[in-house]
C-alpha cells in the first residue's frame, strides 16, 4: 500500500491536481532554528538540526507539525555518527573472544540506522532521487549557455 503524498510536495513534483485536492490541515511555516529545549539532544543531532532546518525551512519543507519527524531525523543522524566514531576509535575489527578477530559490531547498528535514516530523509526531499522530483517555484535562472547565445545577437 502506497502512502499519500502531502499537497505540497505534489505541488513541487508537478503532480498537483485541483480535482483530487483535500482540505488538508496547512501547518504554519514557522520551524525553530535551534531544536526546542525539551528535546534534549546530543551534540550531533544539535548540529544537524542547526545546519539543515533552516535550508528545508526556506524551500518550504518544514512546518510546524514537523517537529518530532525531524527530531527523529536528528537522532538518527546522531546514532549514525556514534556508531561511526566507535569504528574509528576501536578498529574495524575487534577481538572474538577464542583468540581470533571479527568485524565491529558497530557496523551493523550502523547499516540499519542508515537505512532509516534515507528513508526519511527521503520525506523532507533530502536525497538526491527525492530532490530530483520536486520542482521549486520560483526563478530559474538560465543555462550559462543560453545567456551567450543572446549576447551573440
Amino acid at each position: 500500500m502506497s502512502r499519500r503524498k502531502p499537497t505540497e510536495l505534489k505541488v513541487l513534483h508537478g503532480t498537483q491536481r485541483a480535482d483530487r485536492q483535500k482540505n488538508e490541515p496547512k501547518p504554519e511555516r514557522v520551524f525553530p532554528v535551534k531544536p526546542p529545549r525539551y528535546l534534549k539532544m546530543p551534540e550531533y543531532a544539535k548540529q544537524f538540526w542547526k545546519d539543515n532546518a533552516p535550508r528545508l525551512e526556506r524551500l518550504g519543507l518544514l512546518t510546524e507539525a514537523d517537529i518530532d519527524t525531524f527530531y527523529t531525523l536528528a537522532m538518527l543522524y546522531n546514532d549514525m555518527r556514534q556508531n561511526e566514531d566507535a569504528i574509528k576509535q576501536d578498529g574495524a575489527t575487534v577481538p572474538d573472544g577464542r583468540g581470533g578477530v571479527k568485524k565491529h559490531p558497530s557496523y551493523s547498528v550502523l547499516n540499519a540506522v542508515r537505512q532509516q535514516f534515507r528513508l526519511l530523509a527521503a520525506e523532507f526531499g533530502c536525497t538526491p532521487a527525492s530532490r530530483g522530483k520536486l520542482d521549486l517555484p520560483g526563478e530559474q535562472k538560465e543555462d550559462e549557455l543560453e545567456t551567450m547565445l543572446k549576447s551573440t545577437k
